[in-house]
Parts: structure tokens; C-alpha cells; sequence
């Protein structure tokens, strides 16, 4: 892999690339090699890379989705099946506080989302023999989607998570959803298409005040952007 880098930062940026670029390099080549230790510790478990960049199409009430999954790995020896998700924040990140918001007596709701039920559900918190529910929001449907994709083509899953290629070693580690299940999945099921209904109606407002992923930040350019009431 480091012969592999070393060909394509040539090929980009000439024998002689920026400092910057170089600092770049030296961090990838760290990242890439703890990548082989995990990869090879995953190997020893028995998993194998069954696909890479899996396509799907999802048809949510009547709109279809489309997706290309990272990677999904098998193990032959447990009959098992997972979805992961590369990832390169230079710390891991918690799947499950990745696609859900715990909910609170203090939580406040925006306006478009208050009572409804479709963008809530419960997961279990804490350990022991019988751990709580608790109410969460659904604000990421991405490692969900992907299960109810492969389920669409037959394809059972049996656990979904995140490969994180962080800034540390600590941090390079496959993290899966403890605790997923079918009626998540189903859960998530029903938000989706909750969000396909409302994609389909002619007035969207009430718009959100608070927006966790603007697709226009980079075209503002310092300029806010008011909401035209045509």
C-alpha cells in the first residue's frame, strides 16, 4: 500500500509535492497500516470481504433509493454477515449516536417533527437482564437503509457498523451497533418513508431552524440565505 501511495501522490502532485502534501502523506501512510494490522486481525476471526461498493435499489413508498455500500464481510465459520461503513474522523465514532438523538424531558423538538411518531423509537440502555428503553429520534438512516437494501435483494445481515480509519491506532477499529435488530430496522423503515411522504407534498414548511447537514454551506460564501415565501 505504501508503494501504492507513493505511485499516486506522484501521479497527482510531481516528485516534488508541498509540505503540506507530504505531511498529508506521511498521516495516510500511518492510517494505512494500522488498517492491515485490523484488516489481518478480522482475517484471523474468519471474515472475508464478500463485496466492496455493493450497489442497491430500495423502493420507499414508491420512490426508489439507491445506495453503494463499502464493504460487506462474511464468516463462513459463524454464518454470519455484516455491513461496514469506512469512516475517517480522526476519532471513532458511535454508530448509534451517529443515526439516533436520546430523548429527554428537556428535548426541543423542531416545529415539522412535534408528535410525530415516525421519527421515534427505543433502544435499550444499560446493562443486567433487563436493560430500559429509551426514546430516541432518528436524524441518519444510512447503516439501516443498507440492511433493509440487502434484505430487498435476500441478502440477511446480521450486523451493521462503522470502520473507522481515525488519527491514532486506538482509533482504527471496526465498531458495530450493539443491540440492532429488526425492529430498528423496521423503525427505520417507517421514518424513511415518513420522509418520502413529505418529500412528496407540495408545502414543505415548517422548515427545520436548526439543520444538522446543509447541503448549500459552501455556495453561501458568507452570505446568509433567507427562506423565500413564494
Amino acid at each position: 500500500m505504501n508503494d501504492a501511495l507513493s505511485v499516486l501522490i506522484a501521479d497527482r502532485f510531481g516528485s516534488k509535492p508541498a509540505a503540506a502534501i507530504r505531511i498529508q502523506a506521511d498521516s495516510l501512510r500511518d492510517r494505512l497500516g494500522w488498517f492491515a494490522e485490523t484488516q489481518a486481525g478480522l482475517r484471523d476471526e474468519g471474515w472475508r470481504i464478500e463485496q466492496v461498493e455493493a450497489a442497491f435499489a430500495l423502493d420507499i413508498g414508491g420512490m426508489q433509493v439507491r445506495g453503494s455500500i463499502d464493504r460487506i464481510d462474511y464468516n463462513e465459520e459463524r454464518g454470519a454477515r455484516r455491513v461496514l461503513d469506512y469512516k475517517t474522523s480522526a476519532k471513532a465514532t458511535g454508530i448509534a449516536n451517529a443515526h439516533l438523538t436520546k430523548i429527554t424531558a428537556s428535548t426541543a423538538w423542531p416545529e415539522h417533527l412535534v408528535d410525530v411518531e415516525e421519527v421515534v423509537t427505543e433502544i435499550s440502555s444499560g446493562g443486567g437482564k433487563t436493560p430500559k428503553l429509551v426514546p430516541h429520534r432518528w436524524h441518519n438512516l444510512q447503516l439501516p437503509l443498507y440492511a433493509l437494501g440487502l434484505a430487498a435483494q435476500s441478502v440477511e445481515v446480521d450486523e451493521i457498523g462503522y470502520f473507522s480509519l481515525g488519527a491514532t491506532r486506538d482509533a482504527v477499529l471496526v465498531s458495530l451497533w450493539t443491540g440492532f435488530n429488526g425492529e430498528i430496522q423496521d423503525s427505520a423503515l417507517g421514518c424513511a418513508e415518513w420522509v418520502v411522504a413529505r418529500i412528496r407534498e407540495p408545502d414543505l414548511l415548517p422548515r427545520s431552524e436548526r439543520i444538522r447537514y446543509e447541503a448549500f454551506e459552501e455556495l453561501k460564501t458568507g452570505k446568509v440565505f433567507e427562506l423565500l415565501d413564494l
